[in-house]
């Protein structure tokens, strides 16, 4: 049984994958298969579940940067969009019953969980498609994640306060883990880099955060998501979440399987889980209407708009404790798959192509458009550069750095995230900030008397697309980039673009400074 749902699920994971959708929609509908030839389920696979949603929550807290969830604009983008998206959601409920008779069954709370679940936005699509273009530290994904985030927490609250899940008398005790934590930094210190930090994040996340929080009263959810926060702040922090990403991936696998596994498939379900996609295109416009009224810019606005319009697999996991505890009836789990499923599905090709869309309906955009923009959603002024070093990282500041003995004032660093931006400042570096994948950027330069550009990102793709925009802005310049593969050299290469495969060029380095050591 275990081979034949392993099976399915990479089938079906490939086949979406191979069209540039998300694999987790593939396994769930590897699970509604595997539901229809009635075999019996693998044992322990709801315990893969389990640790799935877990390892995901503790993920989640290990992003969480206080300074962006405390934002202004964060949080009354957030509170007011959720709300708005409530309300919809449940008058949407609340008028099908009356038309159908499916949901009338439910009162006013399970209506009201099932509008929190619908509300939110999928963390793991979002952050998988600032992953795919290197762009998790520009603008509109610091405040797409800030957002994700603060609606993971308020769902979280949510449902503890619905359930009457509060803490019995020992829950004061977890007030000690705040000055524990100096402690938990300490052995973070201790145990370098290898399977023993894998196994103290599993440590921190099941066994005080989820064990020990659900002995004091609380969800063990709550548990796993407060122990990444606690050690958010810690140098390690994003050491260990990449460590336990593919551990978590493969649970999280487990967990949309189990989904397909333990659901029915009827016309009436289908049908509702359909109908809730009617609400994207306003989930959308309200995003959109709300990061305009803040002054961000159209593209940051249209960009951080088309990365909310999806359901989350949050929802599933908010739902499935609602389940769990016989608050609602196992179908709603189907649905929500299903519109999860159906938003991805529609939101994956638009994430993928926003730059064409941004690109071909700009002059409407700018319309609506603040006249007065917010200093931190700057385009980039270049002002009279001869030299760009795009993409201020080690390899980046180390070009940087090189060319500014020679052509002092006339380098110029650009980054896209403001926090390395102000470090750089702080150090003397003249650095702006600036989005390599931005056409505005990149307009900006048409015309410039500019001698070099230096692509020096650290994703691929960032790199390759800037050539493009180069390329296809027919801006004039000598381009420099790094790549780290051979084929990564002959895109670039292609392109015009003299490419550098960081590995070799440092061997090469390496040997020339042995040389002058002899």
């Amino acid at each position: 049984m275990l081979a034949i749902l392993i099976f399915l699920a990479t089938l079906f994971g490939f086949l979406f994958y191979s069209f540039g959708l998300p694999p987790l929609v593939g396994f769930l509908l590897a699970g509604f298969i595997f539901n229809l030839t009635e075999l019996k389920p693998p044992e322990g696979l709801n315990i893969v579940a389990d640790l799935g949603v877990y390892l995901l929550l503790f993920c989640i807290g290990l992003k969480v940067k206080i300074k962006n969830l405390a934002r202004k604009d964060v949080l009354i983008i957030t509170t007011s969009n959720i709300s708005l998206n409530v309300i919809i959601i449940v008058g949407l409920f609340i008028l099908f019953s009356k038309a159908s008779g499916v949901t009338n069954n439910l009162n006013y709370l399970e209506y009201l969980i099932l509008g929190v679940a619908l509300s939110f936005s999928s963390t793991v699509f979002a952050v998988k498609t600032f992953e795919d273009r290197g762009e998790l530290t520009a603008l509109y994904s610091i405040l797409v994640v800030g957002i994700l985030i603060l609606q993971d927490l308020l769902a979280a609250l949510i449902l503890a306060v619905a359930e009457g899940s509060y803490p019995n008398m020992y829950g004061l005790l977890l007030f000690l883990f705040y000055p524990l934590r100096s402690t938990l930094y300490k052995l973070l210190n201790w145990i370098g880099h290898d399977e023993l930090l894998v196994l103290f994040g599993f440590f921190l996340s099941l066994v005080i955060g989820v064990s020990l929080f659900e002995i004091f009263g609380i969800k063990g959810e709550l548990g796993a998501l407060f122990m990444g926060m606690l050690i958010a702040n810690h140098k390690k922090a994003d050491e260990l979440g990449k460590s336990l990403f593919s551990i978590k991936e493969f649970f999280l696998v487990g967990f949309f399987l189990s989904i397909g596994i333990n659901g029915t498939l009827s016309y009436s379900v289908l049908i509702l889980g359909t109908l809730l996609l009617l609400t994207l295109p306003i989930r959308f416009l309200l995003y959109f209407f709300s990061f305009v009224f803040f002054r961000f810019r159209a593209r940051t606005a249209l960009f951080s708009s088309l990365s909310l319009a999806t359901f989350s697999e949050f929802g599933l996991v908010v739902i499935g404790i609602a389940v769990s505890s016989g608050m609602l009836d196992s179908s709603w789990l189907v649905v929500m798959a299903i519109a999860i499923s159906f938003s991805f599905l529609i939101s994956a090709p638009l994430n993928k192509h926003s730059e064409s869309i941004y690109e071909k309906y700009k002059d409407k955009l700018l319309l609506m458009q603040s006249k007065f923009l917010k200093k931190e959603d700057d385009v980039g002024n270049v002002k009279d550069a001869k030299i760009l070093v795009i993409g201020m990282g080690r390899v980046g500041t180390g070009a940087y750095d090189e060319y500014r003995q020679t052509f002092d004032d006339q380098v110029l660093g650009v980054e896209q995230n403001t926090d390395k931006v102000l470090m750089h400042l702080e150090m003397d570096r003249n650095v702006v900030i600036g989005d390599a994948n931005d056409i505005d950027f990149w307009s900006n330069l048409v015309g410039k008397d500019l001698d070099t550009i230096i692509l020096a990102m650290p994703e691929h793709n960032s790199n390759l697309d800037a050539a493009i925009q180069i390329k296809n802005m027919g801006i004039s310049v000598s381009v420099l980039a790094v790549a780290r593969f051979d084929e990564e050299v002959h895109e670039l290469e292609s392109l015009g673009v003299k490419a550098f495969n960081i590995y070799s060029e440092a061997g090469v380095g390496l040997a020339k400074h042995g040389q002058s050591l002899i």
